[in-house]
């Protein structure tokens, strides 16, 4: 991260672009893993993120995920409250680090 006049900045991500999502409260996407290494930013609306591991994240607007379980059984996504989630999927590209 560089320090700018706009506050921390990171460095230009390189992907093959980005997509919105909009999915309706009480939404529910069973076991899937990812298709892609993403990050995934909710603006609006929120869910629940529940792992191979067994563990639950909640996600929120601002929320920023990682992406990374293209193998195996992958995870369930179940959209809560009343809000659609709207959300933007990043894909990264295969050599693509974060900090």
């Amino acid at each position: 991260m560089n320090q700018s006049r706009h506050g921390l900045v990171s460095r230009l991500f390189r992907g093959p672009g980005f997509d919105l999502h909009r999915q309706s409260p009480g939404h529910s996407f069973e076991w899937h893993p990812a298709p892609k290494r993403q990050l995934i930013v909710t603006i609006s609306g929120e869910a629940e993120i529940e792992c191979g591991d067994g563990q639950v994240l909640k996600v929120r607007p601002g929320v920023i995920q990682l992406m990374e379980d293209t193998k195996g059984r992958g995870h369930i996504t179940r959209v809560l409250g009343t809000e659609d989630r709207v959300s933007i999927f990043m894909p990264l590209a295969d050599d693509e680090r974060l900090p």
